[in-house]
């Protein structure tokens, strides 16, 4: 039921000023429901007079010895009951609906006038505010997508252009077969001495793996250096793990292997899966130990080592033997030059390596942010909300004066109840049953976003921030070393 406006402010006033008389009504409708039980028997006593007198009319003129004279008279009253019947039992039904609604909302309850105002009281307001705040989260979404894209493209440039820059490939390949050039300008003695010596260690662990070659073929040459370094520090495996270091039992010298097998019993070891007489299959472990810095470099298709011919061993080991320094106390000591170049190629595969983590950190980290970004987060109730109370405001010019309206009726008819002469307003009552239901369901909802939406407002925190594991540190500065134009180099690449 709509109000026309002219009568709002009357309404309003009246609403007002009989605060206190619809709050008790509404506390107890004992009186109006009893009064209504009480017309309720008195229509259906008429209800029943009429249904009597009109089987009576209805048997007169059914009975043939009556005069056709009499019976336009009889049909007449006949009809008479008959309407008086029908608005009886329409009264009976308007009373029994208007008990139930009040019997409904008694035993519901109703909310507090007062309450139920102040909940509605700038309520306009808030919905603007919260409209506004929806815009901004909507404008910072829209910026977060902007700043994610340019944040992920200038990562991804800085990590492609420090791997690309690197030329891992190029650069460890040129420093194995530098190692074996013994004719190569700029090196100091230990580079040369190393250039004599290492190509020794080179063929024993070629023929040992079975591993054939073309000079010509520069990748699958410094492929085998880079296998014969690997075995070279498994021989002597307490220097490269720090054992030595930190004060351990050394090995004996007959001991050491090319697995680095402390006590040197290779077969009852974890070193190889299985033997075939002399050829000794290498366990996964073991293949990935001498595998994993070939395949870091040269990829999948590179030189991968399986078996090794133990018939061999002796070769390797008297090789390893012309690699070291002065026997000292506590035996051999490894060549100072190839653990400097070991830690050199494994320092650039640890920068390729975290290069490489780092873009595709940057990949899965741009669209998780970004789906989130897109997914609003937690905050995407604040647009229903800034509608609902946008809405709820504008039916609130109704509704309260609807709501005062309906208490003031129902106090007005609890009122005049007593009277001998009160006719019921039915219609009435449970119209503004209804009004007082429709407040009192509407209330809950109006209060929580009330509560939302200024618990938004004062928030100072305006969203949780997620934790993201952030990509690798690049070590710039040792990428430095890397990265740049390569030095001069000498007339000739041949290894000795």
């Amino acid at each position: 039921m709509k109000i026309p406006p002219r009568f709002r402010p009357a309404i309003f006033g009246l609403a007002f000023g009989l605060t206190t008389s619809a709050s008790q009504a509404q506390a107890d409708y004992t009186t109006l429901i009893e009064a209504l039980q009480t017309k309720n028997r008195q229509a259906t006593i008429l209800f029943e007079e009429a249904d009597l007198l009109m089987q009576g009319y209805q048997d007169y003129l059914d009975d043939p010895e009556i005069e056709a004279t009499e019976k336009p008279a009889l049909r007449k009253a006949l009809l008479k009951q008959k309407t008086r019947q029908t608005l009886s039992q329409s009264e009976i039904k308007q009373f029994k609906g208007a008990m139930r609604d009040l019997r409904r909302l008694q035993k519901n309850g109703s909310v507090d006038p007062t309450g139920f105002r102040n909940s509605y009281e700038g309520l306009e307001e808030l919905a603007k505010q919260a409209h506004r705040a929806w815009e901004e989260i909507l404008s910072i979404r829209k910026q977060l997508q902007s700043d994610l894209l340019s944040e992920y493209q200038t990562k991804l440039i800085v990590a492609e252009g420090i791997l690309q820059d690197l030329k891992t490939q190029e650069n460890v390949s040129k420093r194995l077969l530098d190692s074996v050039n013994s004719r190569r300008t700029g090196s100091d003695n230990g580079e040369f001495e190393l250039a004599l010596k290492l190509p020794y260690l080179k063929m024993a662990t070629a023929r040992g793996f079975g591993i054939s070659y073309q000079r010509e073929d520069e990748a699958r040459h410094a492929q085998l250096i880079l296998v014969a370094l690997t075995a070279y520090s498994n021989y002597f495996w307490d220097h490269f793990d720090g054992s030595r270091a930190a004060g351990g039992k050394a090995p004996s010298d007959r001991d050491r292997n090319i697995f680095g097998i402390p006590d040197g019993r290779i077969l009852m070891s974890h070193a190889i899966s299985h033997n075939e007489s002399n050829y000794y299959h290498l366990s996964d472990d073991t293949r990935i130990r001498f595998n994993s810095r070939v395949r870091k470099v040269w990829g999948s298709g590179s030189l991968q080592v399986k078996t090794w011919n133990q018939n061999y061993s002796n070769p390797f080991k008297q090789a390893c033997q012309k690699l070291t320094l002065s026997a000292k106390e506590g035996g051999v000591q490894p060549n100072e030059t190839i653990i400097s170049l070991i830690k050199e190629i494994d320092e650039l595969l640890k920068i390729d390596d975290d290069a490489r983590q780092a873009i595709t950190q940057i990949h899965s980290q741009h669209q998780l942010k970004l789906s989130e970004a897109e997914a609003f987060g937690e905050n995407v109730w604040l647009s229903t909300a800034a509608y609902n109370a946008a809405i709820w405001a504008s039916e609130s010019k109704e509704l309260l004066p609807l709501f005062n309206l309906a208490g003031v009726r129902l106090a007005k008819q609890s009122e005049l109840c007593n009277l001998p002469d009160w006719k019921p307003d039915t219609h009435g009552i449970q119209m503004s049953v209804r009004a007082i239901n429709q407040a009192s369901q509407r209330y809950p909802s109006v209060v929580k976003v009330r509560r939302e939406i200024k618990g938004y407002l004062s928030d100072s925190d305006k969203g949780n921030r997620n934790e993201n594991i952030e990509p690798p540190v690049i070590d710039f500065e040792k990428s430095k070393e890397f990265i740049g134009e390569p030095p001069a180099e000498g007339s000739e690449k041949k290894d000795a």
